[in-house]
């Protein structure tokens, strides 16, 4: 609930992607940092959950006795696999691990506001928890309680933390990637704007131009050959085309790797390559089509209710002037199967 109130569209979102805003904080400054309702609400509602379930345990089982752990292993019901091995280790360690979740969940959330190593306490803490949640999690059937709780946590990971992250990721990147892809095509220029937000590289320079392939005379023919490209990638000096090219930025992504197969396999498959490119020409036969529905003087107006946006989107700028070329361009050469 408490998301509501925070700026959460500000990095890795669909708004940070297509914001105008070009000037981006400079790592370790305190523009990252947001202080407000929302974030001290954020604080007390994670810290009082953990206090009060510290509360309820009240009973001998978690003190002195320490059994809690015991008996909760023995569920049949709820008791997983894991937990099997887990009743194998002596009794004193049960009752050590009993005593240690009641300690923390009770003490614990103080290090989210300690005026003293900031930084370390939140981390220290945060990955405390979570840790805790993972125990509960591996051995107990809780449902979505622990991915829930443990995604929670998250967000209290200090910006010191993000930004040795970020220092570790671009120190292991091999080299810097740069991309170039043809302002004038809406759908290269929305890509670009969604993979430089979302694939978060390292060392990414995205440049806008007029690929020569794109901006030739015979673009129409060479896209329906193959032979085009709408972005390249230069990495490691060598050149990517297309989905090539896209792999190459999966790769080199430390949140997208894992699924660079997927660009590499369509690059790799004629049928895939050709259904890809048919719905990019579509796609910029449709833009062209609002283009020219917008511009017409002769326009009804429950089509020009039906496309403000594109109205809006076309009718002004130097930038909009370049993608409706582009389009007419496109229009301009028979669409040949």
């Amino acid at each position: 609930f408490w998301c509501l109130f925070l700026p959460l569209g500000e990095v890795w979102s669909v708004d940070a992607a297509f914001s105008n805003r070009h000037r981006r904080p400079r790592y370790g400054s305190l523009e990252w940092m947001q202080l407000s309702a929302g974030t001290i609400a954020m604080l007390l509602q994670i810290a009082f959950m953990y206090y009060t379930s510290y509360l309820h345990k009240s009973g001998p089982e978690w003190y002195p006795d320490g059994s809690a752990t015991f008996y909760a292993l023995n569920n049949g019901f709820l008791s997983r696999p894991f937990a099997r091995l887990m009743l194998q280790l002596p009794t004193h360690m049960l009752e050590w691990l009993t005593l240690g979740v009641l300690f923390w969940e009770g003490y614990g959330p103080l290090m989210f506001f300690s005026p003293v190593f900031t930084s370390f306490c939140r981390v220290f803490s945060s990955f405390a928890f979570m840790f805790m949640h993972l125990g509960f999690w591996s051995c107990l059937r809780l449902g979505m309680f622990g991915p829930v709780t443990m995604s929670a946590v998250i967000c209290l990971l200090p910006t010191d933390f993000w930004d040795l992250l970020a220092a570790l990721v671009r120190a292991r990147s091999r080299g810097v990637v740069r991309v170039e892809f043809d302002e004038r095509c809406p759908f290269c220029s929305s890509a670009h704007r969604v993979l430089r937000t979302f694939l978060i590289i390292p060392k990414a320079e995205f440049n806008a131009g007029s690929l020569p392939a794109v901006s030739s005379n015979g673009w129409q023919s060479e896209f329906q050959a193959g032979k085009d490209s709408l972005w390249t990638v230069e990495y490691l000096r060598r050149t990517y085309p297309d989905f090539e090219g896209l792999a190459v930025l999966f790769s080199a992504s430390p949140v997208a790797w894992p699924f660079a197969w997927i660009p590499r396999l369509v690059s790799k498959s004629p049928a895939l390559l050709g259904f890809f490119k048919e719905h990019v020409h579509r796609h910029v036969a449709a833009e062209a089509d609002d283009v020219e529905d917008g511009s017409s003087p002769t326009l009804s107006s429950s089509a020009s209710s039906s496309r403000p946006s594109a109205m809006k989107k076309y009718n002004s700028g130097d930038k909009s002037r370049k993608r409706v070329a582009f389009s007419k361009e496109v229009l301009s050469i028979p669409y040949v199967q």
